[in-house]
C-alpha cells in the first residue's frame, strides 16, 4: 500500500515558515540602528539658491559637506505656455 500525503501538511509547513520569517525580521528590525524620523521638511528660497531644512525628532549624526561648485538645475518656462 502506498501512503497518501496529507494536503494540509504543506499548508502548515508554509504557515510555520512564514511565522518564523516574520519573527526573524522583527528581531532584525530591533537590532538595526535607529533611523531619522522626518518631522518637518521646509524649503527657503533666496536669490542665490534654495535651502532645504530637515528637522528630526531624534539627534542624528551627520557629516557637513560643502561643495565649491554645487550642481544646479535650471528650469525655465516660456511665458506663453504657462497657464
Amino acid at each position: 500500500m502506498r501512503e497518501e500525503k496529507d494536503p494540509m501538511n504543506g499548508v502548515y509547513r508554509k504557515a510555520a515558515t512564514i511565522i518564523v520569517i516574520l519573527l526573524l525580521v522583527s528581531c532584525f528590525a530591533r537590532l538595526a540602528p535607529k533611523v531619522a524620523h522626518f518631522v518637518n521638511l521646509e524649503a527657503k528660497e533666496s536669490e542665490s539658491g534654495t535651502m532645504v531644512i530637515l528637522t528630526t525628532s531624534e539627534p542624528v549624526q551627520y557629516k557637513d559637506t560643502k561643495l565649491e561648485n554645487p550642481p544646479c538645475i535650471l528650469i525655465s518656462f516660456p511665458d506663453k505656455k504657462v497657464f
